[in-house]
């Protein structure tokens, strides 16, 4: 069973923060992004539903909070973060584990951009953010730091976040919440249904 985790501490700090600075850092996304995930979650059904992720965390989210799905703007940057775990894990990747590349293409009116974070805020940096390791964090019972500013972004409406990737400085993830998107955004699977046949 998950330990619970306990809220940090600067989460209202934070909310107000960037409820009051929110426009400064609000940003569009209109461009292809791509996941990179093995072969029994590249069904469309699964490929943006951001359950899993609901259920284990992730950098920008704790458990069991609301459903999160995470991309990058290169198939190059992807694969990266794709490995994120077996590097972690010091696992060798293992050659029978094929994966798959998946274009996907997204139009999001209103996402934070944490890009401009030094420019607002004084803290967090992206550098805390990015730093963190939010699996240990999590493990010990404790919310992140940057789990902290994905949770105030999301109960502020926001769509969701653009944030450099930790694999790659010079790379963007996007990081969005299914459950939160405006009627004029767009989220669709390039080649859906040749995807869904070949996954057959």
């Amino acid at each position: 069973m998950p330990i619970p985790l306990k809220p940090h501490p600067t989460y209202k700090r934070l909310l107000a923060e960037l409820k009051r600075e929110g426009e400064k850092l609000k940003s569009r996304w209109e461009a292809p992004v791509y996941r990179c995930v093995e072969l029994k979650w590249a069904r469309p059904k699964y490929l943006i539903s951001g359950e899993g992720t609901r259920q284990r965390g992730s950098r920008w989210m704790r458990p069991n909070n609301s459903r999160v799905m995470h991309a990058a703007s290169t198939e190059t940057l992807a694969l990266k973060e794709s490995r994120q775990a077996y590097d972690y894990y010091g696992i060798h990747k293992p050659r029978q584990n094929p994966r798959v590349s998946v274009e996907l293409l997204v139009e999001l009116q209103q996402v934070i951009d944490l890009r401009k974070l030094r420019e607002i805020l004084d803290s967090p940096t992206i550098e805390e953010l990015l730093g963190e390791d939010w699996e240990k964090l999590n493990s010990s019972g404790v919310e992140t730091l940057a789990q902290t500013v994905g949770r105030a972004i999301h109960d502020l409406g926001y769509e969701g976040l653009i944030a450099p990737s930790a694999k790659d400085r010079r790379g963007r993830n996007l990081i969005w919440f299914p459950d939160q998107l405006l009627s004029e955004s767009r989220i669709s699977i390039s080649g859906e249904k040749q995807l869904e046949q070949w996954l057959a």
